[in-house]
Order: structure tokens, then sequence, then C-alpha cells
């Protein structure tokens, strides 16, 4: 694993690389199927557990945002940086201008999270769900723990970046 001095010591345009390659993909993969999940939970169990109904919703507009947010950070600032690093001359300030957006999104996807794991009573699941919804709620603990990673190396060290840049 890279540690955060390493990436410190990467260009934008490597760390955006990284970011896309990595951490989006694992959402491009994971998000349908997840959602595709709980829709079959929401089908088997909704009449007697419907906090289901709750958090495949909540999933669903958390989903959507996160999927919003991250084509536009690799059709907008990412591309800018990949940009500019073939050419310095480009300059990086629209996505520099940006970042106050992508602070929102990130807080929005973060609080979206944390109501799925509330609806789903903290994954703690009542004994008729367990052996249906297990894995799911194992799904849903890497997603928020790969979110982590991913929204540090954009908060913490590329923001930083790309206004020291």
């Amino acid at each position: 694993m890279t540690t955060d001095a390493s990436w410190q010591q990467a260009s934008m345009a490597e760390l955006a690389n990284h970011i896309v390659n990595t951490h989006h993909a694992y959402m491009y993969r994971e998000l349908p199927l997840v959602e595709s999940l709980l829709t079959a939970h929401l089908r088997a169990h909704w009449f007697k557990h419907p906090e289901l109904l709750k958090a495949h919703q909540l999933f669903r507009q958390m989903q959507t945002e996160l999927m919003q947010h991250m084509i536009k950070e690799e059709t907008g600032g990412f591309s800018l940086l990949n940009a500019r690093a073939q050419n310095p001359e480009i300059s990086i300030q629209p996505f520099v201008d940006y970042i106050g957006q992508h602070l929102k999104d990130h807080a929005s996807v973060h609080e979206l999270l944390a109501q799925i794991r509330a609806a789903l009573h903290d994954y703690v699941l009542p004994d008729d769900l367990k052996s249906d919804m297990e894995s799911t709620c194992d799904r849903l603990r890497r997603i928020e723990a790969d979110l982590a990673q991913h929204i540090h190396l954009e908060d913490d060290i590329l923001f930083a970046k790309c206004r020291q840049a």
C-alpha cells in the first residue's frame, strides 16, 4: 500500500490517476452490485423490515450523487491535471475554484452513508436477515472504508496540492 508520504511526493496527475483507477473503478463496479442486492433484499423482506425501504432509497441517492461526482472529476478537474502534466502553462484555476463544491459533494455522500448505516441498525442485523444480508452489509462497510481513503486522498492531499499550484 502506498503511504500518505509517497502521495505527498507524487504529482497531481499521478494522484488523480490513482484515484480514478483505484477508487473510482471500485465504485463503478461495486455500487451497481450493491444496489441490485439491496433491491433483492427489499423485494424479499420489506413487509417485515420497512427499514429496508429507507436504506434502499438512501443508497440510490448516494449512488447517483457519487456517480455524478466522479464523472465531474474525471471529465473536469482531473483531465485538467493530466493536461497540465503535459503542459505546465495550462491553468488549473477552474478546478481550484470548484474544490468547494467537491468538498460539499464529499460531505453529502458521507452523510448519506451514515444514514444508510443508521437505517440498517449499524449493520447489526436481525436473525431473519443475517443469512440473506450479511455479505451486503460487508460490501457496504468496504464501500465506506474505500470512500474514506478516496476522500482523504482528494481533500487532504490532492486539493491542497492544487491550491498551492
